[in-house]
């Protein structure tokens, strides 16, 4: 085999390694599977909405507002949203400075959850009811794209939140 096509054999194989790592490092995980959640203390979660909000279910809507929860991990309210965490799946994008994703604002309409791990690091979860990304704080330049439907999955950390938190206003 001459060095030409012994060079082209090696660079389509290097492409391909690379194009499989790219396309196992997209694909849709569970939250929990990306950031650390076993080891969580106590967990903190709010939403604030300047919109009504129907319910998962259907049945009702979230009154203007803000509602906040704070719970133990061994908790009700500390299983249910670590529960959520679980179940939800997204996949993960590395942002840059000047990413679209890069530019969020918590506008009067956005859930939030947040925890800190045994070694003491904090994890800000946020969510906006009109995209599909969830933010981290502890990790700027991270987003996570929800897979499926983010205003319902929205919704469902706001009625865990509602369940087990307070109103205030």
């Amino acid at each position: 085999m001459d060095k030409k096509k012994k060079t082209l054999l090696i660079t389509a194989g290097i492409a391909a390694v690379l194009l499989a790592a790219a396309l196992f490092l997209s694909r849709p995980q569970p939250l929990d599977e990306l950031i650390p959640v076993d080891d969580a203390d106590r967990y903190d979660a709010l939403f604030e909405n300047a919109t009504t909000i129907p319910t998962p279910d259907g049945q009702g809507t979230f009154d203007n507002g803000a509602c906040e929860v704070t719970a133990l991990s061994n908790s009700k309210a500390g299983v249910a949203l670590k529960n959520y965490l679980m179940l939800l799946s997204v996949q993960r994008y590395h942002r840059l400075p000047t990413s679209l994703f890069s530019r969020f604002t918590q506008n009067g309409n956005y859930a939030t959850i947040w925890w800190t791990t045994s070694d003491g690091e904090r994890y800000d979860l946020y969510l906006n009811w009109d995209e599909g990304f969830i933010y981290d704080d502890a990790h700027p330049a991270v987003a996570y794209k929800i897979d499926g439907n983010a205003q319902q999955a929205f919704s469902q950390l706001c009625a865990i939140i509602s369940e087990y938190g307070v109103y205030t206003r």
